[in-house]
């Protein structure tokens, strides 16, 4: 069977679920400030919403690493969900604390 159709095992830490619950949080944040008709909130969430899906297709056991990240670790793979903040340049220090985008990598 393929690894694409094998259940995968994932286990979340109390501290992860926190975590993810603090990204959640955060684009809120990006749609109650810029609207959730936004290009910055369908950034953010888009975002968001592709890294937890990956790492729910990965599995494994999802660690908090800082408040908007994660580590997971499976037999074969360590892997994080991470937040990248915005540096446009534009001068608006506002804008580079708020807006960001999550990834995962290896």
């Amino acid at each position: 069977m393929s690894q694409a159709t094998t259940d995968q095992h994932i286990e979340f830490t109390p501290e992860a679920l926190t975590s993810i619950r603090m990204m959640i949080d955060r684009a809120r944040l990006v749609g109650d400030h810029y609207g959730t008709g936004s290009q910055e909130f369908g950034r953010v969430a888009d975002s968001l919403l592709s890294s937890l899906c990956n790492m729910l297709r990965l599995g494994g056991r999802i660690r908090a690493e800082g408040n908007l990240e994660l580590l997971c670790i499976t037999e074969h793979l360590v892997y994080g969900v991470n937040f990248h903040l915005d540096r446009d340049g534009d001068g608006d220090e506002g804008r580079h604390n708020l807006l960001g985008v999550w990834s995962v990598n290896s």
